[in-house]
């Protein structure tokens, strides 16, 4: 019996996603003009075509510090932003 691998493609991006839902906070310092600023930053999870999303968003307006791995399970893109918050 023959193994095959099968490859699946999700044409979704991050970009798709229309709704997120925010798993995790953590607080980020930057520099400023004036020393050091802080920020809190949401880590969220979100779904399109089937594919799951990480994202992080702060209130300092700072990018989106995730990769663009998509998920196939809800709960690993879960784990995926619980690591990002506890680093």
């Amino acid at each position: 019996m023959q193994n095959y691998a099968i490859r699946i493609e999700h044409r979704a991006t991050k970009a798709d996603v229309g709704r997120w839902e925010t798993v995790t906070t953590y607080t980020s310092t930057f520099a400023t003009e004036d020393g050091e600023g802080e920020a809190v930053v949401e880590v969220q999870v979100g779904e399109a075509s089937g594919a799951w999303f990480v994202r992080t968003r702060d209130d300092a307006g700072g990018s989106d510090e995730a990769d663009d791995t998509a998920y196939l399970k809800r709960v690993e893109a879960v784990g995926a932003a619980e690591a990002m918050g506890a680093r």
